[in-house]
């Protein structure tokens, strides 16, 4: 008797406690449900924030949006920087190297790394576990969602590095007067460094289980997300790893605007220097006319030499300022999204779908548009998808227009091996050897400016 009264007593207590436990939960969830109404009046559905405050996964709307929005724009990326390397290689037929020249071999390296890149976004989702992150629906399994985040880190680090190595040649050829001979010194234990780096950065995550679905890519995130410790199933403290990822971008984005900044500082006192010497050349020009009527030739060939320098440390100049621009508008919208929400900040859900969806996935687009601005495509794909793209900010003649498609057109193996601008450099008498050489800087689109068929105004 006494065995069955202690029975029920501990049976009423087990009773009390999981009722009171229930009215506990029940408490709790009206509060969470209180306070993600008052965020969702404050601030509407277009924002999102910690997961203490707001609930992350998508809508099915956002969930479609985030997994095919950013297929288009990875495809042109992709087919862009495929162009980008063809025309390169195409340079072996010109200069009888792979790539010609270090700037082009350096391109071709930041356009393996967005081919890479670009090819991990357009399969998306596709490569997630059907139980993936942020109420998207993915159609692959751990492995294919491992391999996809190899891919993005990998293809990230790749032309990051590669743009800013890409910055520092630009600098060495303005600042320093260096020539190819000088860069290709360092060049390929440069290339040695960056696949050294961005392989390191891309394998370590491996074993630690970091790469998960992570949104429209796998990438470094736990599973669930933003968990912590034990409470992990996979990729344990993912926030360490994250923030090792952003910081390199971000670093070589701060190396590349000093560098561009070095440069324009140079060319400024490139261009104050011609100046002075142009004035004092024509100082020396009247004087010696007014005294027997000749001008010196030695004179009028150094002025040209120098003015030719000149516009050659522009162009160069130019062409890093756009590749830095290229650079910036990548890569900052979302290193700006990613700080801001590590911070705890909420985050306009338009501007997510415009810095994963449109802007990142388009590296390889931004650097076609800079390197075929002042070139002469010598492939035919290059042509077409040059003309696509600059014939509507120009007006070709029809003439032009039809030649692209045309047989008249030069092949690959059709361009000559001297350009018209090196063989009037060639044909112009260099006096002035000390003058020319402190100041001549070589860029690999000089040959492109004037013969360039589509290039806007």
């Amino acid at each position: 008797m006494h065995q069955g009264l202690l029975s029920s007593c501990w049976l009423i207590l087990l009773v009390a406690a999981s009722g009171e436990e229930a009215h506990e939960m029940t408490s709790n969830n009206s509060s969470l449900a209180e306070d993600d109404y008052q965020l969702s009046e404050e601030y509407g559905d277009d924002y999102y924030g910690d997961d203490d405050y707001y609930d992350l996964d998508f809508t099915p709307r956002q969930a479609n949006i985030m997994a095919y929005l950013p297929k288009p724009f990875s495809l042109l990326s992709l087919v862009c920087s495929y162009v980008i390397i063809r025309e390169i290689l195409c340079e072996k037929k010109i200069r009888g190297r792979v790539g010609g020249t270090p700037l082009n071999r350096m391109l071709m390296a930041m356009a393996i790394g967005d081919i890479i890149f670009s090819l991990a976004y357009f399969i998306g989702v596709w490569a997630a576990p059907p139980e993936a992150a942020y109420g998207l629906e993915g159609h692959g399994t751990v492995g294919s969602c491992t391999f996809q985040g190899f891919l993005v880190q990998l293809g990230l680090m790749l032309s990051v590095l590669s743009s800013t190595s890409l910055s520092f040649f630009y600098l060495l050829l303005v600042g320093r007067n260096w020539r190819d001979s000088d860069l290709e010194a360092w060049e390929f234990p440069i290339h040695g460094v960056i696949w050294l780096i961005a392989l390191g950065l891309a394998i370590y995550p491996l074993p630690l289980q970091l790469y998960n679905s992570a949104g429209e890519v796998c990438w470094i995130e736990s599973v669930p997300p933003s968990c912590s410790g034990d409470d992990c199933m996979r990729g344990p403290d993912p926030w360490v790893h994250q923030v090792i990822g952003l910081v390199l971008p971000f670093v070589c984005l701060l190396l590349s605007l000093l560098n561009l900044g070095f440069i324009l500082c140079k060319v400024r006192q490139v261009e104050n220097t011609t100046r002075r010497y142009a004035g004092s050349v024509s100082a020396s020009a009247t004087s010696a006319s007014a005294s027997d009527g000749r001008v010196s030739a030695v004179s009028d060939s150094a002025l040209r030499s120098s003015s030719v320098n000149r516009k050659k440390s522009n162009a160069v100049a130019k062409q890093a300022a756009f590749y830095t621009f290229a650079f910036l508008l990548t890569y900052l919208p979302d290193l700006i999204i990613a700080v801001k929400y590590n911070v705890g900040g909420l985050v306009r859900i338009g501007a997510e779908y415009f810095a994963y969806c449109v802007v990142l996935p388009s590296a390889g687009t931004f650097n076609f548009l800079v390197f075929s601005r002042m070139r002469r495509m010598k492939t035919p794909e290059g042509r077409v998808l040059r003309s696509a793209f600059f014939c509507l900010c120009c007006r070709a003649p029809m003439d032009s227009m039809t030649s692209v498609f045309g047989r008249t057109q030069a092949t690959c193996t059709d361009v000559p091996e001297v350009s018209t601008l090196q063989r009037e450099d060639a044909n112009k008498t260099t006096v002035d050897q000390d003058h020319e050489k402190g100041n001549h800087v070589r860029t690999d689109m000089e040959n492109d400016e004037s013969n360039d068929e589509f290039a806007c105004e």
